[in-house]
């Protein structure tokens, strides 16, 4: 799998649609430490990766510009 860059100013769909998801996510940390606080925070962020690369895979508009 690869991943190209781009910049949020192309206005890509993709970008509103991830930033949405991070933004609206509410994860509220049951750790006291900052450290496992931050894994938790990477989980969600995995997660909604994982959200992505499926919709992607199963988009009908792959590979085209």
């Amino acid at each position: 799998m690869k991943f190209v860059t781009c910049s949020s100013k192309a206005k890509w769909p993709r970008h509103q649609l991830v930033n949405d998801q991070v933004k609206a996510s509410t994860c509220i940390s049951i750790f006291h430490s900052k450290n496992l606080h931050l894994l938790s925070k990477k989980k969600e962020c995995d997660n909604i990766l994982c959200e992505w690369q499926t919709s992607f895979t199963n988009s009908l508009k792959k590979g085209t510009s």
